[in-house]
């Protein structure tokens, strides 16, 4: 990613399943899990950035396959379930990997945060790619309001993970609608939640204007889980 797979591996070598910012599944991908599976089509899951797999693997008892893509093979050791180490800001092992697998839903996790602004575009763009016309696109980051908090609430595995050179920056609602702008994805849900100790937001879409009609709808998602006032 951003920091080089060197970074990362180096952090998952010293921390071998120590998930940054779990919120075991439980209380993670769980809490997500009444959003997801509305939209959940029959195609695979990817867990983008799933580091040791925790997430992954809490998804693999509900979707027929997941597979758990990190750029660090260190983290991976760690996860029970199916794992490819990847960068996925290779646009060319992503197409490959499309090619391979086709359109997918695709979860992904405080990955946009710690990259930078070109970065966060070749992410978006190769996410876009996974997910194709008929995949969903789950993506939950800290919010702005989680920066001045990170050494007080987010633990020692963070703060190392900041010690060896990560950078995290939350990002805005307006940042994930310009990375994903409506004229070519449909939003089908978006609100502030939890990330780990953290206050966070979440986004759901898929390709397809805003208006358009889909098979799948998330009405059952419910006003609670339109963008309300952002946590502190």
């Amino acid at each position: 990613m951003a920091m080089g797979v060197e970074t990362w591996s180096a952090y998952w070598a010293a921390h071998a399943g120590a998930e940054p910012w779990d919120a075991e599944p439980d209380v993670g991908v769980a809490k997500a899990w009444p959003r997801l599976r509305w939209l959940i089509d029959p195609l695979p899951m990817i867990d983008v950035g799933g580091g040791a797999g925790g997430h992954g693997t809490w998804l693999a008892d509900k979707v027929e396959r997941v597979l758990t893509l990190d750029v660090a093979g260190p983290a991976l050791g760690a996860s029970g379930g199916e794992t490819r180490q990847l960068d996925v800001l290779d646009a060319a092992a992503v197409a490959a990997l499309h090619g391979e697998l086709g359109d997918a839903n695709v979860y992904c996790r405080v990955l946009f945060s710690t990259l930078g602004p070109a970065d966060r575009t070749r992410l978006a763009d190769n996410l876009a790619l996974l997910i194709g016309t008929s995949g969903v696109l789950y993506c939950v980051e800290p919010a702005p309001a989680a920066e001045p908090l990170l050494s007080e609430r987010a633990g020692p595995a963070v703060a190392a993970l900041l010690g060896a050179g990560v950078k995290v920056a939350g990002l805005e609602r307006a940042q994930f609608h310009s990375l994903f702008p409506g004229d070519r994805f449909r939003l089908f849900g978006e609100g502030y939640t939890q990330v780990g100790a953290l206050p966070g937001y979440w986004v759901m879409l898929r390709r397809g204007r805003e208006g358009d009609d889909f098979a799948h709808s998330a009405d059952g998602l419910g006003s609670t889980d339109r963008v309300a006032e952002e946590p502190t």
